[in-house]
C-alpha cells in the first residue's frame, strides 16, 4: 500500500476515532491467541530493501544497497 492510499482510506474516518493494527498471521498465531491487536507508536521513514528469501518468507534489510529504497513504517507495540 502506498501513503497516498492510507491516506485515502483514513479520511473516510471519523478523524477523532483511535486507530489499532491487527493480525492473524499464521506465524504469529496460537492455539489461545488466533490473533494479535497493535497500537500505532509512531511513523517514519527508513531506507531499506525487502525481498523474500530461500523459503519466500519475506524479509528487509535496512541501510543502502543497489537495491534500497525508502520506505514508509508504522512502528507498532503490543503494550497498549
Amino acid at each position: 500500500m502506498k501513503v497516498k492510499e492510507l491516506i485515502a482510506k483514513l479520511e473516510k474516518l471519523e478523524p477523532d476515532l483511535e486507530i489499532y493494527g491487527y493480525t492473524e498471521a499464521e506465524s504469529l498465531a496460537r492455539p489461545n491467541k488466533p490473533f494479535y491487536v497493535f497500537d500505532i507508536d509512531s511513523v517514519d521513514v527508513q531506507v531499506a530493501e525487502t525481498f523474500r528469501d530461500e523459503n519466500h518468507s519475506p524479509c528487509i534489510t535496512f541501510g543502502e544497497s543497489k537495491n534500497s529504497r525508502k520506505l514508509a513504517f508504522l512502528n507498532v507495540t503490543a503494550d497498549f
